[in-house]
């Protein structure tokens, strides 16, 4: 075994023994083999993140343009509004000077 040929035991059992030294290597593997799964999955997600950011950033600068426009349109109604008072307000003077005319 190589657990022999490298000096690492001299026995099959005990604490510093081949099958104890077996063991603790299988178990070591399993826990490489987790975390490199844990790893891979991690680095999904953060995929995933990066690219939920990148559409709510996209979402964002959207929602601000709309909101431009809409302050924009808003003052342009606001504007329209003024008109039709004012054009209410001569249309009014013109009609009340005609019936004194009349």
């Amino acid at each position: 075994m190589d657990y022999f040929a490298s000096g690492r035991c001299d026995s099959l059992v005990g604490a510093t023994g081949a099958y104890n030294i077996y063991e603790m290597e299988k178990r070591l593997d399993t826990v490489i083999y987790k975390l490199d799964h844990i790893s891979n999955q991690i680095n999904r997600v953060t995929g995933i993140v990066l690219g939920i950011s990148a559409t709510l950033n996209s979402i964002d600068a959207r929602m601000a343009s709309v909101s431009s426009i809409l302050l924009e349109q808003n003052g342009l109604i606001r504007d329209m509004s003024n008109t039709i008072i004012e054009n209410g307000k001569m249309t009014a003077d013109a009609l009340a000077k005609m019936e004194k005319l009349c």
